[in-house]
């Protein structure tokens, strides 16, 4: 008997290990590959949409506005609010690119951490023919995948399967969260410095109230702009430590009353939605800033994941 008890347990190990073997195999197979390099088409897209959106309601009524105060000419300050309206159908277009991006990245993650498709949550999986033209957009631009081979790191990865999921899922949070202060407190100085120098020039060449009230209008559009892009990553970033923390509390739960397997997954479940919802409501962030703190992002990840392992599991 205990032999075949032995030969059981040995035989349940082998399993899990396979099963853990899975998420570090699964997300270098090439249809992962492909998701992640369609979704980095997507995000990509935004971005640049998002560049041309913020000349449309930044620089331009800036421009035009300054031109405006010099020049006394009232044109110019109904121009620059035409194109802060213009903003708007761009903004939408924006929305539903970066939904279909996330829509992949949630089924990249879904898929190689084996949890189900949440239909009734999540809507419809993105089209497969859509997938294959961005990914071969993508390889055309760059040669080949291999920036997302490995994208969760060993430590996280390679842990003991189901919980390798929840370390994965606390690591997309670890990339994410300081990039995005990085960014949010730029533009934060950004607005401080464009506001001085804008009102600088006002004053410079006020003459009367009616020229006061015009700058004032086309200095509008610049404020409320930049105003909610640091609202909007403030917002994402305290809801991403919320979540870590949740993460943590939940890690401290499970680890004190021994649990299933199935209670993981199911912690799993839910967090994954959560991650869902922050990827959904974050506005991106530029790529240039993601490939240069790169590094010294995975390095505090993989120690943040080791501190999980010494003080959780």
């Amino acid at each position: 008997f205990k032999t075949s008890y032995s030969l059981f347990c040995i035989i349940l190990l082998k399993i899990r290990n396979l099963e853990v073997n899975l998420i570090s195999k699964k997300q270098n197979d090439l249809a992962n590959l492909e998701l992640q390099a369609a979704v980095n088409t997507l995000y990509s897209d935004s971005k640049f949409l998002m560049t041309i959106n913020f000349i449309i309601s930044v620089c331009m009524p800036f421009t035009l506005g300054l031109i405006g105060i010099v020049k006394d000419y009232s044109i110019f300050i109904y121009l620059a609010i035409f194109c802060s309206l213009s903003s708007i159908a761009l903004s939408c277009w924006i929305k539903n690119i970066r939904s279909s991006a996330v829509q992949m990245q949630e089924l990249y993650d879904r898929s190689i951490f084996n949890l189900k498709w949440n239909k009734l949550y999540l809507g419809e999986k993105p089209n497969n023919r859509q997938v294959t033209l961005l990914s071969e957009k993508y390889k055309k631009k760059y040669g080949d995948f291999s920036e997302f081979l490995n994208w969760y790191t060993s430590p996280a990865a390679t842990y003991q399967y189901p919980m390798a999921i929840i370390l994965c899922q606390s690591q997309n949070l670890s990339w994410d969260i300081p990039n995005r202060e990085r960014y949010y407190k730029t533009v934060l100085a950004f607005i401080v410095l464009l506001i001085f120098v804008f009102f600088a020039v006002s004053i410079y060449y006020f003459e009367n109230i009616s020229l006061f009230i015009k700058t004032l209008s086309a200095s509008i559009p610049i404020v409320i702009f930049l105003f909610f892009l640091v609202l909007e990553h403030k917002e994402t970033v305290k809801e991403g430590n919320r979540l870590n923390s949740e993460i943590e509390d939940a890690l401290n739960q499970l680890s004190n009353n021994s649990a299933t397997d199935q209670d993981v997954i199911s912690l799993a479940e839910e967090v994954q939605n959560a991650v869902y919802s922050y990827r959904k409501s974050a506005r991106p962030i530029p790529n240039k800033l993601h490939k240069y703190f790169k590094n010294q992002n995975e390095t505090l990840s993989i120690r943040n994941i080791q501190r999980y392992i010494d003080n959780y599991l």
